[in-house]
C-alpha cells in the first residue's frame, strides 16, 4: 500500500511541474520613458511603466505593459532570443513610422523582440500613465 501512495505522488509531481513552469516569471523591471512612445498598436504617454515579462514552455513569452499601479495596459507575445546584450533592463524604438514603438525589450541578458504592429497615426489617442494615488492623513 506504501508503494502505491509513493507511486501517487511521483505521478502527482511529474503532472505539477510542467504546469507550474507553464508561466514562469522572467522579471519585471520599471522604466521611465521621457517621450510618447507605441506599444503593441496604442499610443502611450510619457511617463513611468512597467514591464512584466512571463516565460511559456512553448519557447514564447509574454510581455505586458503596465501602469505604476500594476494594471495591465496591453500585452504582446514575444520569441526570447538569448545573446550578448545588455545585463541591464533596456527598451530598443523603432522610429521608422515618425512614431517611437518599442521594438524589443532587454532584460536579464535576453532580447524580448515585439511584433511589428502598423503604424500610429497621429490622431490616435496618447494613453495617460495613473498617477499614484495620494494618502489621505487620518484624524485622531
Amino acid at each position: 500500500m506504501k508503494k502505491i501512495g509513493f507511486i501517487f505522488s511521483i505521478l502527482f509531481l511529474a503532472i505539477m511541474i510542467p504546469v507550474a513552469a507553464q508561466a514562469q516569471s522572467a522579471g519585471k523591471v520599471k522604466i521611465s520613458v521621457p517621450f510618447d512612445f507605441g506599444f503593441a498598436g496604442k499610443a502611450y504617454a510619457a511617463g513611468s511603466y512597467r514591464f512584466q515579462i512571463s516565460n511559456n514552455t512553448t519557447g514564447t513569452a509574454v510581455v505586458a505593459l503596465e501602469d505604476e499601479q500594476g494594471k495591465v495596459l496591453d500585452t504582446v507575445f514575444s520569441i526570447p532570443a538569448v545573446g550578448v546584450f545588455s545585463g541591464e533592463p533596456d527598451l530598443k524604438f523603432d522610429d521608422s513610422t515618425g512614431v517611437k514603438s518599442i521594438k524589443s525589450v532587454v532584460l536579464h541578458y535576453v532580447n524580448y523582440s515585439l511584433p511589428a504592429v502598423h503604424p500610429l497615426n497621429a490622431s490616435t489617442t496618447r494613453i495617460q500613465p495613473k498617477a499614484p494615488k495620494a494618502k489621505t492623513p487620518k484624524n485622531s
